[in-house]
């Protein structure tokens, strides 16, 4: 019997495989069953992958020495096969084409990391800066005001308030005007085309930022 087989083990739906933060000296190869590869992004947990047989995880501790970046769930019943240094290496020397495919799936993991990062700012961005701006539309016009409400607002405020750098202010102000939520006659005046539209807008940009 080859000796890799000796490290195949079995995981039960739901159980972690790894966990985020923990140290780890092994990689897992699937050969069965599906895992959910999580991490905490913005102090919330996001879903990043989902891997099925022939895929791999873990290995990021095991070349770095450092500890798990992402937390590894079993979604099924899952066996794979575990790998330390030795066996990983002697694999990579082996397999020329295992050492290619894992240079591929690693870029292309880290492109969708980054992705996945940008999409999260975009979204926590866009809401910071509508979020403030339904703030100062209820100060001056009361929540049950709905006509067009002008607001003498400065770049100062708005970064103090949001806690973003003006490019990004700018971005999402450009970006409400586009979709005519407002208008932004010049940069300290916005006018807030209606209250309750903006209002539905915000929660849009809240329950977005709550998925996975």
């Amino acid at each position: 019997m080859p000796k890799d087989v000796e490290n195949m083990r079995e995981y039960a739906p739901g159980e972690t495989i790894i966990r985020e933060g923990e140290e780890g000296q092994r990689m897992y190869v699937l050969h069965a069953g599906r895992v959910r590869i999580s991490k905490t992004i913005m102090s919330q947990e996001r879903t990043i992958a989902e891997l099925g047989q022939g895929d791999f995880f873990g290995e990021m501790s095991l070349l770095t020495k450092k500890r798990r970046n992402a937390t590894a769930t079993a979604l099924t019943t899952v066996k794979a096969l575990e790998l330390d240094w030795i066996t990983f290496t002697r694999r990579l020397h082996q397999y020329n084409v295992v050492a290619v495919h894992m240079i591929k799936t690693l870029v292309s993991r880290l492109d969708d990391t980054l992705r996945i990062v940008e999409e999260l700012y975009r979204r926590n961005y866009a809401s910071r800066v509508v979020r403030e701006l339904v703030r100062y539309s209820m100060e001056n016009a009361g929540a049950e005001d709905d006509r067009p409400v002008e607001l003498h607002v400065t770049r100062v405020q708005l970064e103090h308030e949001t806690g973003l750098q003006w490019e990004h202010i700018e971005a999402e102000l450009q970006r409400l005007v586009h979709i005519r939520m407002i208008a932004w006659p010049s940069e300290d005046v916005v006018v807030i085309s209606s209250q309750r539209l903006l209002g539905s807008y915000l929660m849009q940009l809240e329950s977005l930022e709550e998925m996975p």
